[in-house]
């Protein structure tokens, strides 16, 4: 059976599965930069009928630059993860896309970036080759349920609940992605021998937390977990 993940749920669809991409950035950024373009837009323009060229030019440039902000921002939010029966396939933020083989990933997970009001999951692949791939799908808004919420500071990991984050679409995501490599590479592939996810390429105070589909999630190496969190590194359901 395969499955796709729409609006939070997973039902079988075929044999290719399309995540859902991040459309709130839609909501939070686009307005921002709408905004920007058209005010920047209108300072070239008074700027030019009082004959200040260079800040016309300058405010030309400004406008440029926010409606390629608004480019980005739709294509982030527009373009899905896939998974296919043999390759994941990422978007990459500005052009293309990163396809990577099933029987090349080494794991998959979620990690937890500690950075205050800016503390977020993201969804990653590990490739035999080269460093963590992150994917585009919306990651859970917090790490535990309510009574046990927070934002860390930097080197802080968050109270950690394993089916809370399993329950998000980030969290389902990986847990189909994971299930689709185990049949590819079978009982002796990487994604059996290696985790990757709970040790590699940590970027030293910023990545603080793991949570893996097979049912582990604890604070990473060198991170402090959040005070009188006893979760940490226990298996969850699944």
């Amino acid at each position: 059976m395969v499955y796709v993940i729409r609006a939070g749920y997973v039902r079988p669809v075929g044999h290719v599965v399309r995540f859902p991409p991040r459309r709130v950035l839609l909501l939070l950024l686009m307005p921002t930069y709408l905004f920007a373009a058209v005010l920047a837009s209108w300072a070239a323009e008074q700027a030019l009928a009082d004959g200040q060229l260079a800040t016309a030019v300058a405010a030309g440039v400004a406008a440029v630059a926010a409606v390629g902000g608004c480019g980005l921002v739709l294509r982030a939010a527009c373009l899905r993860v896939v998974l296919t029966e043999s390759a994941v396939i990422a978007p990459r933020l500005l052009h293309g896309r990163r396809t990577v083989p099933l029987d090349e990933i080494v794991d998959i997970g979620l990690r937890y970036a500690s950075a205050g009001r800016g503390s977020a999951w993201a969804a990653c692949v590990w490739p035999a080759e080269g460093r963590r791939i992150r994917l585009s799908i919306p990651p859970p808004s917090f790490s535990s349920p309510n009574g046990k919420r927070q934002r860390p500071g930097p080197g802080v990991a968050p109270a950690l609940d394993w089916a809370y984050v399993a329950d998000s679409p980030a969290g389902r995501a990986a847990i189909v992605i994971a299930r689709r490599v185990a049949a590819v590479q079978g009982p002796n592939g990487r994604w059996s021998t290696m985790r990757r996810e709970e040790h590699a390429d940590i970027p030293r105070g910023v990545d603080t937390a793991f949570w893996s589909p097979t049912g582990r999630i604890g604070a990473l190496p060198g991170a402090r977990p959040a005070p009188g969190d006893r979760t940490a590194g226990r298996c969850g359901p699944g």
